[in-house]
């Protein structure tokens, strides 16, 4: 083996930190609310262990650490191999954090271990009114993202083999500003979690 890579992710989330007691909280409206700080921090440490013993790394030899963006948005790992990050590279090695495993914990397995991450945002345009005359909005679209949601709970049961495994969760859904009015429009997101290609292809299929 001539070169490895270290990975580590870092995402930050529309999220305040609320906690006063952390002296490392975000000081942003953003944080690594997934624990993506502790990834950073454990590949920064290991930075630090590996100049510390550069001397014992075989000639010829190399680490490489990468600090990957956007694990789940507009961004992950295709842009920075695109970019050649693994040129010359023969394996890489990376780990997500656990918080509900014991401390001092390493588990893995054969095969498939994350999930790949498939965003999904729906819009409905319908047709908005007053809340005191609906008959005269047939095209709700709040109606409409209901039945959108309670169709999409079969679509695993009904479509994808018990065996494997995936998640499709709808996550957000924003229509309307009051309380007496019908919008015009709503917005679902969410995401879908997969191990395959294929299962995902199924699944956006079905939703779409």
């Amino acid at each position: 083996m001539k070169a490895i890579a270290l990975r580590a992710d870092m995402d930050g989330l529309p999220i305040n930190e609320d906690n006063p007691t952390l002296e490392y909280r975000s000081q942003t409206d953003y944080a690594h609310m997934c624990g993506h700080d502790g990834h950073m921090a454990t590949l920064l440490a290991t930075a630090k262990a590996l100049h510390e013993s550069r001397d014992k790394i075989p000639k010829g030899k190399f680490v490489r650490l990468l600090f990957q963006p956007a694990e789940e948005g507009p961004g992950g790992a295709l842009p920075m191999i695109k970019e050649g990050c693994l040129d010359g590279i023969d394996e890489v090695y990376g780990f997500h954090n656990i918080p509900n495993f014991d401390e001092g914990d390493i588990r893995t397995c054969k095969g498939g271990f994350f999930a790949a991450s498939t965003s999904v945002q729906i819009t409905i345009i319908g047709q908005g009114g007053h809340g005191s005359t609906p008959h005269k909005c047939a095209k709700d679209p709040i109606s409409a993202s209901t039945s959108l949601l309670n169709a999409f709970h079969s679509i695993r049961a009904r479509n994808i083999d018990s065996s494997q495994n995936c998640v499709f969760s709808i996550c957000n859904i924003e229509s309307g500003s009051s309380f007496n009015v019908i919008p015009d429009t709503a917005t679902l997101k969410g995401t879908i979690r997969t191990y395959n290609e294929e299962v995902k292809n199924k699944l956006v299929k079905r939703v779409t």
